[in-house]
């Protein structure tokens, strides 16, 4: 049995006796701290994290067995007995095989490994993990992994087939086993097409629970909001239907709220009536890479919902005359509509001249050529942001870290153009965030000599977060910071999320991929508590999301620039929020009368 934690330490959260510290310092505005951030222009964004004393995971629980504990064969042969699928432990054959990721550098390890193949062997396991303390963590192709799994029960769904067409009602019952092609290839024989996702080789599933950004999102909206109807079990084993009609708030939250709330055995999808499209690819040399960047927040701003483009720059080897590597610039285009008005909206980026257009009609069991997402596994390191806008100072951060003339690039970036349809909420409404989003970026690197975040990349994502409001579920990256992955949603969501996950899993066991805390009370990501410092203090957090310049929170709270410059270096030193200078040039004085102009107005 694992002890109970105790203080992180001295400077930590909690004091040696373990009576939780005051998180913010007490000021007075006539004795306040002199402090570096006295030189802070008003210009300084200021983001809070919404980082609490509190832990987010339950104490060890009493019987657990460490990582590397052996079960005994009793408790698998029990096991065995329960399920109709096979069952392994680490060096049996055919593990490695079954527990293989799409990314070299995530290397599962679990204790025990179960092929699941119906939903009552999910509930099986489920109950057995349960009993004993141990965690559950689930796979079917291996696209979702995140960090290693090493430690409780895995389950891989790939045995669970269930795939049926109901031409009349346009829906498909997909199994957790399916991947998009094959849904694509099912549906096409009733001249209707899925909302998959920009690679079919993905399983649907796991997708489509993390909301789903088909390439033809600003037309028909998320995946996630087309499903009628999902199968789940939930960590007390129990086999739940969810659709509006029957645990419609679980059905909220499965749909958006990734794999927190169970095990997803079954989806009802609904499918349209497109058997061809436009679409597919402008390629450009890398000297293109500025023209290209420069006109397309132009040319996407005058878009309608028919169509959905992105563009990517991806560093494949080419060399540049004085030996830097060279970007190839990818435009990728999907039209729902006729050939002629397609011809039309891409005419504008036709006339940089490409040195390949692809672009034509396609059936739509081609639709995965629009992007040509690699198939084969890599080792890399990955991060994506959501924008309100694509501004020029965004489209220079940019081309300083993957453009033309840079000498050390990070391997690949991709902008998204999102909105349209994806802004509506459907009926009825479902966990997806990021609806007010207009851009997406995501950023791809190889790892750093100890296998951690390349520093490069990293840059790249700080210089990109003051633009930020927060991030898609599905394209969080190579994260396990839960301040992070509540970025994912909108507070009042993460919130509403949270106390879900502690009605139908308060033990958390499942806790793997993009974890969601189970929070009773409500109060996730809210910021300090009531007695973690002067309602002030609380305030400049409520006011820094997602991030504000301190002229603003000064203006907001009605609070002196000074003042807000005190507490926002000590919010800083605990943590709750994050602080990001400008360069130079900036005309503070400017500043400082808007901020006085503000505060009159407000």
């Amino acid at each position: 049995m694992s002890a109970a934690p105790g203080p992180e330490s001295r400077d930590g959260p909690d004091a040696p006796d373990g009576t939780p510290r005051a998180l913010v310092r007490p000021y007075t505005v006539t004795g306040g701290r002199t402090v570096t951030a006295d030189s802070w222009p008003p210009e300084t964004v200021v983001s809070a994290t919404g980082r609490v004393p509190s832990p987010r995971t339950p104490p060890p629980q009493p019987g657990r067995p460490a990582p590397g504990h052996d079960l005994p064969d009793g408790d698998l042969r029990r096991l065995a007995d329960h399920v109709r699928g096979p069952v392994w432990l680490p060096g049996d054959p055919g593990f490695d095989e079954e527990i293989a990721s799409s990314y070299s550098s995530v290397a599962h390890r679990p204790l025990v490994l179960v092929g699941v193949r119906d939903p009552s062997d999910v509930a099986a396991a489920v109950s057995f993990a349960v009993e004993r303390g141990l965690p559950v963590a689930v796979q079917a192709t291996g696209h979702g992994a995140v960090r290693p799994v090493d430690d409780g029960v895995m389950l891989s769904t790939r045995r669970m087939r269930t795939l049926r067409v109901d031409p009349d009602a346009r829906t498909a019952t997909v199994g957790a086993g399916v991947v998009w092609s094959e849904v694509i290839a099912a549906a096409g024989r009733h001249g209707l097409a899925p909302l998959c996702g920009s690679a079919p080789a993905v399983g649907v599933v796991g997708y489509t629970l993390g909301g789903g950004i088909s390439p033809l999102a600003r037309t028909f909206g998320f995946t996630a909001d087309h499903v009628a109807a999902a199968e789940v079990v939930t960590a007390d084993g129990r086999i739940r239907l969810a659709d509006d009609a029957h645990e419609p708030e679980l059905f909220w939250g499965l749909r958006g709220g990734k794999g927190n709330l169970g095990v997803v055995t079954a989806l009802v999808v609904e499918l349209f009536p497109i058997t061809s499209l436009v679409g597919g690819g402008l390629f450009f040399d890398g000297d293109a890479a500025d023209a290209v960047l420069r006109a397309y927040p132009r040319w996407t701003a005058g878009l309608t919902e028919a169509t959905t483009t992105s563009v990517s720059l991806s560093h494949l080897g080419h060399r540049s005359r004085a030996g830097s590597p060279l970007p190839t610039v990818h435009l990728r285009f999907a039209h729902v509509g006729a050939p002629d008005t397609a011809a039309d909206v891409l005419a504008p980026m036709r006339a940089l001249a490409p040195t390949l257009d692809t672009v034509g009609e396609l059936p739509y069991e081609a639709i995965g050529t629009i992007h040509d997402d690699p198939t084969e596994p890599a080792d890399v390191w990955k991060r994506g942001l959501l924008l309100g806008d694509l501004p020029p100072g965004v489209v220079e951060t940019v081309l300083r870290s993957c453009g033309p003339d840079v000498a050390d690039p990070v391997a690949s970036i991709e902008i998204r153009h999102l909105g349209g349809a994806m802004a509506r909420r459907p009926r009825p409404d479902n966990a997806v965030g990021g609806r007010d989003a207009r851009y997406g970026v995501f950023v791809v690197d190889v790892h750093g000599p100890d296998g951690d975040a390349p520093e490069r990349g990293r840059r790249l994502v700080e210089a990109l977060e003051p633009h930020s409001t927060g991030a898609a579920v599905n394209f969080l990256g190579t994260v396990t910071d839960s301040d992070v992955v509540a970025t994912a949603w909108s507070r009042e969501d993460y919130t509403r999320l949270a106390a879900l996950k502690a009605q139908v899993d308060p033990d958390e066991v499942f806790r793997f991929g993009y974890a969601i805390p189970a929070r009773p009370d409500a109060a996730v990501d809210a910021g300090p508590g009531p007695d973690a410092g002067p309602p002030e203090a609380r305030a400049i957090v409520e006011a820094a999301r997602p991030w504000r310049s301190l002229a603003e929170i000064a203006a907001g709270t009605r609070l002196p620039l000074g003042v807000v410059r005190v507490l926002v270096t000590d919010l800083a030193d605990a943590g709750l929020v994050r602080v990001h200078r400008p360069g130079a040039g900036a005309d503070t004085d400017q500043l400082e009368r808007v901020l006085r102009g503000l505060q009159r107005r407000l």
